[in-house]
């Protein structure tokens, strides 16, 4: 990992970028999986990895599933608007507006 660490780091000048980095952690086969803050940096860093290691890596982006949610002991009366409009409020980063509830 940490030599997939500092070719990474060293290829893409990860700082030169000035992209921010949440998380850099060992994945399955030999890979690596990099968090970023935003959609832009992710894209700055794919297109980079393409540009710079050509077909020597494979970039995925990966697709985030739909979070299931069961609620157990509600109080009685609350209507199910109520309930889904608690929800999406308590939750405002995974639930869109055009969310299936």
């Amino acid at each position: 990992m940490d030599t997939m660490k500092s070719a990474v780091e060293e290829l893409l000048k990860l700082v030169e970028m000035k992209v921010r980095i949440e998380n850099l952690r060992k994945i399955r086969n030999e890979g690596i999986a990099i968090t970023c803050t935003s959609k832009e940096e992710i894209q700055k860093i794919v297109t980079e990895v393409k540009a710079k290691m050509g077909n020597e890596y494979v970039v995925k982006i990966p697709q985030l599933k739909n979070p299931k949610l069961r609620v157990y002991e509600i109080e009685e009366g609350i209507d199910d608007l109520e309930l889904v409009t608690a929800i999406q409020n308590q939750n405002p980063q995974i639930i869109k507006a055009d969310s299936e509830i």
